[in-house]
């Protein structure tokens, strides 16, 4: 129980910053709503963003887990971090050259011809964040969790507060006249300048941990940190399809007219879900490490077991509580009723939240293919979800619009789920409490169903809630009630 209390207040620690740093960000919501000129350019800024997703996989080309499996072997820290780091840097020095000198190309290619210079931003930033990542990567490994946030909430706060002086702020200042020029058309280019002066300023606050670690390394380390990092970018490809590709899809499969607009709308309660991804991504920063570290402690897979258990339970209540707040937190952070002109938006809300608790799920099962070195194997399941993602996304987006798009993204990280589970039980089984935890996903299901089909009164919202916490207790204290609790423990 000790390493499992170790985990959650590592997870608390990185959900600092992370926590902070998105929630902030979903605060930007409201600006971008209001001073954006329309839900379309919303979208414009939300395709480009998709595209740093995908780029970022291969900026990165798994060298932060290769990282972490060679820093526990014989080959040490330093020798590991240099190999990984200059694998990076030659990969993302030739990416940021080719997106600067190729920003017009790319531009006429989507048809954001006049915002040809987001593109050369766009290049800017992902270099020095992929610059970044090993850094970052061993702070994690060194446990130095404090370091980590304060160097993350710095360059967060850098991103926040130039979009607050460059939006708003030269806003009031041309409506008071003290500057010549209207800065609303500049508002898209705006948005992605804060997010290259915040990247290059946290890379300078971790360039004396890339000094520091700067080794000579045997040739052949390269190749073998390659050969384990590289099926990853499959992984990584297909979970950025799964979580974005569907806003690529919306722009290319809906009319001209309205596909912007739909992008928009659906990102922007997107936004709204990611309430369980804050504290998903929390646990994959405290997680990952640990899971590696773990494996020289006796029988870890019963403590992988356990984390499963409370992990299900805490993004339980996460989902009941925002599905409860989600008339008030909506309101607040969409600040133009264009984005209320249906129903829709709140209806992908509990179908989202759903998905993120399977791809959270899937997450804490993705560890038996790392630690058993078959990430290929990794790749292959992440592939058969992108395949998912995609096919449903094209049967389901022309008749459904956005909304089609969040059944695609449920379907396919409950898919990977299953699959990762079956595997994963042939190569590394680990005892799970699969009745308990089945009977509390069907029972996540079933009120998230309910709240898309019929979106109850916040009223009965918070029975709901009172009945999942009675539903906790009965099968988390068997104490209490040990007959029934008895007959869902593996």
């Amino acid at each position: 129980m000790s390493a499992i209390k170790k985990l959650a207040a590592q997870t608390l620690t990185y959900g600092v910053s992370n926590i902070i740093g998105r929630f902030i960000n979903v605060l930007l919501l409201p600006i971008y709503t209001a001073y954006l000129q329309s839900a379309a350019d919303f979208g414009v800024v939300t395709v480009v963003f998709t595209l740093a997703a995908f780029l970022n996989i291969v900026y990165t080309h798994g060298m932060e887990t290769a990282f972490f499996n060679f820093a526990r072997t014989d080959v040490g820290e330093k020798k590991s971090f240099t190999a990984a780091f200059n694998s990076v840097l030659i990969v993302s020095l030739v990416l940021a050259t080719a997106g600067f000198l190729f920003s017009n190309s790319i531009a006429r290619m989507l048809d954001y011809e006049n915002q040809a210079v987001i593109f050369k931003l766009l290049a800017g930033f992902l270099l020095f964040d992929a610059l970044s990542a090993l850094p970052f990567a061993w702070l994690r490994q060194q446990e130095q969790s404090k370091r980590y946030v304060v160097i993350r909430l710095v360059g967060i706060f850098i991103n926040i507060g130039l979009n607050l002086i460059l939006i708003p702020g030269l806003l009031w200042a041309y409506n008071r006249q003290l500057i010549a020029f209207d800065p609303q058309p500049y508002f898209i280019s705006f948005i992605f300048w804060s997010n290259f002066v915040s990247s290059a300023s946290v890379f300078l606050l971790l360039l004396p941990i890339i000094m520091k670690n700067r080794t000579q390394i045997p040739k052949e380390l390269w190749r073998k940190m390659l050969s384990f990092g590289l099926p990853l970018i499959l992984v990584g490809f297909a979970g950025i399809v799964n979580e974005t590709l569907d806003r690529i899809l919306l722009k290319i499969l809906l009319p001209v007219g309205i596909a912007d607009t739909e992008v928009g709308i659906y990102s922007a309660f997107y936004k709204i879900s990611i309430v369980i991804t804050l504290f998903i991504q929390s646990f994959r920063y405290a997680a990952e490490p640990f899971f590696f570290n773990h494996t020289k402690n006796e029988n870890p897979q019963k403590t992988y077991a356990q984390v499963m258990t409370y992990f299900v339970w805490v993004c339980g209540f996460i989902l009941i509580l925002t599905l409860v707040f989600l008339p008030i937190i909506a309101k607040m952070l969409i600040r133009n009723q264009e984005y209320f002109a249906d129903g829709r938006g709140f209806a992908v809300v509990p179908l989202l939240l759903l998905a993120n608790l399977f791809l959270g799920v899937y997450y804490n099962l993705s560890i038996w293919y790392k630690l058993s070195n078959k990430t290929m194997m990794g790749g292959i399941i992440a592939s058969l979800g992108a395949g998912l993602t995609v096919v449903l996304n094209m049967l389901l987006i022309p008749s459904l619009g956005f909304v089609g798009s969040a059944w695609a993204t449920l379907g396919a990280y409950f898919g990977m789920t299953v699959i990762s589970f079956i595997v994963g039980e042939k190569y590394y089984p680990v005892p799970y409490a699969f009745g308990r935890l089945t009977l509390n996903f069907l029972l996540l299901s079933a009120i998230c169903l309910w709240f898309y089909i019929a979106s109850p009164q916040p009223l009965y919202m918070v029975m709901a809630a009172i009945a999942y916490a009675a539903f906790f207790w009965i099968l988390e204290r068997p104490d209490k009630n040990p007959n029934f609790a008895r007959l869902f423990k593996k």
